[in-house]
Order: C-alpha cells, then structure tokens, then sequence
C-alpha cells in the first residue's frame, strides 16, 4: 500500500497555522526547514563533538535535492511557464512531500534523544516464533519474508529516546485504508466476539505485516538488554472515538470502521507481545499505534529552537562533561615532542614511534588542536593517582628535558616545594612556550590537571559499587557510585593498572574518560552487556581520541634506564592553584 520510504504529511487537525503553498512560499518553507535540520546537526557536533550523526546528513542531503525541485518550479512559474498540465502535477507533489518532511521533522522534535534518522535494523536469522507457526498457533500468512540482506532490514524513520523507541510515521490516508480493508475481506459492521487468532484474518494488511517485522527487529536489536518500543503514527488516518467530531457521516462511518480495524490491531499484538519471551527488565515488546486525533500525533515541539535542540541532543557514552578524567595516554600525547614539534628521525627510534612522526608531519599540530578543541578547553581537569604516578615514571625514564618541562605544567609540579601558588595562566603560557602551535593552546585551558588523592584498586570500586558512603571525589556533593554490575567487570580486568583505575574512577564520579584506549572501552563495553541484569545500568562516559602519540624518549644506550636510578616520587600536587 506505500513504499518503505514514505514518511508523514502534516495532519490538518495539527497544524498550527497557515501555510503558504505558492510556489515561492514552497521555496522559503523548504529552506526553513533545512536550516533547523542543520541547526541540528551543528550542535550535535559542537555538543557531542561528532562530526557525522547516523542519517543526519544524508537526509539533509535528500532534502536539498527535493528543494532543487521546488525552485525550479519556481522558476518556471516567475516565467509564466507553468500553465499546464505538466507543471501542476509536478507542483501537487512537491508540496505533498513538502509537507511530509514538515510533519516528520515537527514529530521528531517532539522527542528527546535522538539517536539516528532513516535507520535500518537487520533481520535475524530465525525468527523467535518459528516454534508457535509449527504448533499452529500462528498462522503461516502472517510471516513476512526471512529474505533479504542486512541492508534490506525493518526500516524505521527515526531511534529517539536515546535509542528506547523506534518511530515508524506513515503517511496513509483513511480512504487508502478503507481501500485496502476492502481488498482483503474486511466484514463491515458491528464486530463479533473476538478470539486470540484475532490477527489472522487481517494478516495480510499492510500495517500487520510491519508491525510484526518491527516486532522480530526489537527482540533482535535490543537497547542494553531491554526492548524499545514501538511507537507507530498514522498522521493521515482519523479514526472515530467518543467525544471526537468528523466531518460529516461519510467520514463517521469511515472512521467507525478505521476504529474496529486499529481496534483489533491494537488488542491483536497486544495479547501476541505478551506470548513473547521478556527482556532484561521483564517487559514485552511495547506496541503503540497513534492516529490522527492522539495527543502524540498532534504534539507541538517547544517554540524556541534552543529548547528543541537542546531536547533533541542524545545522551551517549562520548558526550563530554564539565569535569573530564585524564587518562595515561593523554597526558603522554600532551607531553610529547611529537605532539608539539617537528622531531627528526633517529636511528634507534622503534617503527611505532617513526610512524607517528610521518603521521605529525603530514598534518602539524593536528593531534595537539584536535584534544584542545573537542575535549579539553574550558572544562575542569582531573586524573587518578595511578594515572599520575605512572606518567611520571615513564617521563622520568625516557623522556626529553621539553617534555619533562611540559608533565610539570601539566601536573604543577613547578613549586619546587616552597608551597608557593601557581597562576593558572603562567602555567599556560609556560605549556605555550614550550610548543611549535602556540595558537593551539586556548587560554581557557584549565592547568594543572587536579590529582585525585585515593586509590583506585579492586576495593575501592567493590565499595563503590555497594554504594557505601565514599569521600566525594568529584565537584559535587554526592559521593562517587557505581552499579553493582561494574564490580564483576572490574575482576575481569583486575591487572591491567593504571587502566583500570582510570576507567573507574572516570565511571563511578560521572566524569568522562579521555584516552586513547579504545580496546579498553570496548572491552568495559562487551563485560557490560555480558553481565548487566538491568538496562538501567549505565556504563562510563568515555571519549576516544583515535591518534596516539608517544614520548619522543632518548636514546637507550645513554644509560637512563640502567636501573641505577630510582624513579623521583613527586608528591601528589597538593599547591593552590589561583585563577
């Protein structure tokens, strides 16, 4: 009855105002709404510091051509070139589909966390009620197609609520589904009484057969653990309800029969979900079908566009806070000559280290702009003792007096003990003399770096994760928890020091974790799933920076690391640090 890739036209009952449907009006509407769906996808690159969001910018793109259309029409019709028959038709659907996109984008913004447009979620091998079609419980016309690749899988028009819900908008009309009803035997009239096959006799109608893909999909592609629901909208199909006038009695009889049909629909999977097994939080899979009359369907987004965006903006596992967790890595690349200069080539260099210079000199300065711009400047900065303690042995052990001079402006270290203050901004300006890119170092960046002062081993994050009272660790009032799950995962990387200590620290104080140590998020990531029992159980925040830099080190052979010299215990930085 549609095509997979219709999407919704604005209802009458919804829309708040007037619309100018001449052919400049079309112009200027389609440049409006381009603008807001490029607003969105500048502040999720400004707020979660992506450049590319799942379908934001090939559907811009999609929008931009349809808008080419229109101000060719346009254009024919400032020449007087568009009193045929031709021209209309081609007028008719551009504001048909403009409207469509106006629709989708006024529903998606009434959402919050968006997680992807235009998504396609792959379908399973076996489908979860292949045992109740071979007990004849089902029956077999009401299975869609196993056919079909990955890329050809349940289609829907947006993954919103940070990713608990799918929205599937269709643009039907209550004719076209009187139509089809029609075509497949509906019996018109009072209904009979209704058994639990109540779906098979609509089993072959268009809105069945989606349902039960977007069904199969949920149970497949779970969001941590749990189902998303499924919230479908009809913005064209008005169905009669107590207390809601239709137009005349044509539309009456109409909207009684659309009425039963959704009716059934609606009570049909409802009693289908709940034979399905539960997921990690004991629910079914959730089916909810809006018409054209339902609150959901008319909601209006938040008039200022700061408020929508804000609302819009997803919460995920890279977003950055206020205070960010430095980890080992970072301090290194910060450090490092590599990340500041132009460093030649030495014979005892090791391949890994010759890469990352080639890499720095194919692009100056682009590591070091890279963590300042999307990570660091302007937000409070901390890292654990571990993390500390185990950049200074390594800068102790191998590296150059400039990079030794950059670790003590980063942790400031530069009292020499006398317990004297440390300008934030002499410090900035010392970490600048000492870098070829001055002008990447932004003067809101907040040295030094604030050690934490407790250890994080095993007991540590199995006390966290009891949610005992702790000493606060981080900026407010609440002491730093973690879920009991993180406990279980910690013992599986119990060893990996100063990691696990800095993903921890990082996850139980709500801080997001800056690093360069990918297979450790993924790793945190995979023990999650594996042992969570709620979807409710939050992972850390961690931000991956995808190029590592290495100190520029010395030579082995000039005896630093003869083992003669005991690595300098530098105290914790304990010095007042004025602003």
């Amino acid at each position: 009855m549609e095509s997979e890739y219709l999407i919704p036209n604005v209802s009458a009952s919804s829309t708040p105002c007037p619309v100018d449907d001449s052919p400049a009006g079309l112009v200027t509407r389609w440049t409006a709404l381009i603008n807001e769906y490029e607003a969105f996808q500048d502040a999720l690159r400004a707020c979660m510091r992506q450049p590319y969001w799942p379908g934001v910018r090939p559907y811009i793109t999609m929008l931009q051509v349809e808008a080419r259309q229109a101000e060719r029409l346009e254009e024919k019709a400032r020449h007087g070139d568009h009193d045929n028959e031709s021209w209309r038709g081609e007028y008719r659907l551009a504001a048909t589909t403009l409207a469509a996109k106006e629709g989708m984008w006024r529903i998606i913004k009434t959402s919050r966390g968006v997680l992807a447009l235009e998504r396609r979620f792959p379908k399973p091998a076996v489908r979860c009620s292949r045992k109740k079609l071979a007990e004849g419980c089902v029956d077999k016309k009401m299975m869609p197609s196993l056919a079909g690749s990955r890329h050809e899988g349940t289609f829907v028009n947006a993954v919103v609520d940070n990713g608990r819900e799918w929205l599937r908008v269709l643009t039907t009309t209550s004719a076209q589904l009187i139509s089809e009803l029609a075509e497949n035997g509906w019996e018109w009239g009072e209904e009979e009484e209704e058994t639990d096959g109540q779906l098979q006799d609509i089993a072959d109608m268009s809105l069945v057969k989606m349902v039960h893909c977007l069904i199969e999909a949920a149970q497949t592609n779970r969001c941590k653990g749990a189902y998303s629901r499924i919230c479908i909208i009809l913005t064209r199909i008005e169905e009669a309800e107590d207390g809601v006038e239709l137009a005349d009695k044509e539309a009456l009889q109409r909207g009684t029969e659309i009425a039963r049909y959704l009716g059934r629909v609606r009570r049909g999977f409802a009693a289908y979900t709940a034979q399905l097994p539960p997921d990690i939080d004991g629910k079914h899979v959730s089916v909810s079908i809006h018409s054209a009359q339902d609150p959901r369907t008319k909601a209006q987004p938040p008039k200022d566009a700061d408020d929508w965006l804000q609302q819009l903006l997803p919460d995920v596992a890279d977003r950055l806070t206020a205070t960010v967790n430095i980890d080992t890595s970072i301090l290194i690349s910060l450090a490092s000559d590599i990340t500041h200069d132009s460093v030649p080539v030495e014979p005892w260099h090791p391949p890994q280290r010759r890469d990352e210079m080639s890499r720095e000199a194919k692009n100056p300065g682009h590591v070091l702009k890279t963590l300042m711009d999307e990570a660091l400047r302007g937000r409070r900065l901390v890292c654990t003792k571990e993390a500390a303690t185990a950049f200074r042995i390594m800068v102790h052990d191998m590296a150059q007096p400039s990079e030794q001079k950059r670790a003590r402006c980063l942790l400031g270290d530069m009292s020499d003990g006398d317990g004297a203050a440390v300008d934030r901004m002499a410090l900035v300006q010392q970490y600048r003399a000492l870098s070829k890119y001055p002008d990447a170092i932004p003067d809101d960046l907040m040295l030094p770096i604030k050690v934490q002062e407790t250890a994080w081993g095993l007991e540590e994050i199995k006390r966290a994760s009891c949610l005992s009272g702790l000493p606060s660790l981080a900026t407010d009032s609440l002491p730093p928890s973690l879920p009991a799950v993180a406990y279980r995962v910690a013992q599986e990387m119990a060893g990996l020091n100063p990691t696990l200590a800095v993903f921890f620290f990082g996850w139980a104080a709500g801080h997001t974790t800056i690093t360069t140590n990918l297979v450790a998020r993924n790793k945190i990531a995979q023990l999650l799933e594996r042992y969570r029992t709620s979807s409710f159980d939050r992972g850390p925040l961690v931000w991956v920076c995808r190029t590592a830099r290495s100190l520029n080190g010395t030579n082995p052979r000039d005896g630093r690391r003869d083992g003669k010299e005991k690595p300098i215990q530098t105290p914790i930085s304990t010095v007042p640090v004025t602003k």
